[in-house]
């Protein structure tokens, strides 16, 4: 770990882009640690110990993109070794962007860190910055020097929030997700937006999809069938969310999965490395029946998703018209 005079400096982000733009950057004071992991995506719980959850998350992305669960295991457990080996008087940099990708991410380290006990943490928060989302991670030397001098300390106050929030994220009801954003203060800059959005991934009452899955079916419908374009019109009309390949991938799996799919998938989408293969996708009679509110998705396609801490495997919670989680009658 590199030194600044006698304290360790550790910058930590999402994304090898980033990372290695930090890498060749001149003004670059210490090592730079990118940060693996989808806490949009997969199942947490905290029941579970963080090698449990490794574990599970594992076979979950196996299962449902094809990663080999034994690299995920490999990546995770040298990860969460490197952060218990981080010395507790290091200062620590991180550089997460406000998408809701990101700030589920900067939730699990900052509570990690509490636990930890390290408590020179610092992060880059773009507030008051002319900035367009769409540039994270492909700063230009002097944009990276204006968002560093931007720069702010963590508060303990920010950390407790952190870990609150957290606990609401992994609860098996997600109406403690509502609860917190109603309760908790803004802290945290960007927290209340990424929580608002992860509540628009539960199933609707009116059609049981979620408001990503409706908008893609939409597209597809409207002649938008490769997955590339297709991932790359919800990107755009949703900048917020930060969704990857990956999590777009496996969104469009599960809705072409069991006896009744709702959408056909000609060719791979997604594989291992992260390169797009250019399948086809086009609606089934039913995906079009329940894109218009005619059949309900989960009583006629049914559904096994991870959502925080709350596995959906039925109609026990929908997001009604006004955007609140209310408990469904399946």
């Amino acid at each position: 770990m590199k030194r600044r005079g006698s304290q360790t400096v550790i910058h930590i982000v999402n994304g090898d882009v980033l990372g290695e733009r930090l890498r060749d950057w001149e003004g670059m004071d210490g090592e730079v640690f990118v940060w693996r992991e989808m806490y949009d995506l997969g199942p947490l719980s905290r029941q579970w110990t963080v090698k449990e959850q490794l574990r599970k998350r594992a076979a979950f992305f196996e299962e449902r993109l094809g990663l080999p669960a034994e690299q995920m295991l490999m990546v995770g457990r040298y990860q969460e070794q490197r952060l218990e080996m981080i010395p507790r008087s290091s200062r620590v940099v991180l550089w997460f962007s406000h998408d809701r990708y990101d700030q589920m991410m900067l939730l699990y380290l900052l509570t990690r860190f509490r636990s930890l006990g390290l408590k020179q943490l610092e992060m880059i928060t773009p507030d008051g910055l002319e900035m367009d989302i769409r540039e994270w991670g492909s700063f230009s030397s002097d944009r990276l020097e204006q968002l560093y001098r931007h720069r702010k300390s963590v508060k303990p106050e920010q950390l407790d929030q952190a870990a609150s929030a957290w606990e609401a994220y992994l609860s098996t009801d997600p109406r403690n997700v509502q609860r917190w954003l109603a309760a908790q203060p803004r802290r945290l800059p960007h927290i209340h937006n990424a929580f608002r959005i992860h509540l628009q991934y539960f199933p609707s009452v009116f059609n049981g999809l979620n408001e990503v899955e409706h908008f893609a079916m939409h597209r597809i419908r409207e002649g938008v069938t490769r997955f590339s374009e297709l991932h790359a019109a919800v990107s755009r009309e949703r900048q917020q969310d930060g969704l990857s390949d990956f999590h777009f991938a496996a969104l469009l799996n599960e809705l072409s999965s069991s006896q009744h799919p709702l959408v056909r998938i000609q060719g791979p989408i997604c594989r291992e490395n992260g390169s797009q293969e250019e399948g086809c996708l086009e609606l089934t009679a039913l995906g079009r029946e329940v894109l218009d509110g005619k059949k309900d998705r989960i009583r006629s396609h049914g559904i096994d998703w991870w959502l925080g801490g709350v596995h959906l495997t039925g109609g026990q919670w929908r997001r009604n018209r006004q955007g609140f989680i209310v408990e469904g009658k399946e």
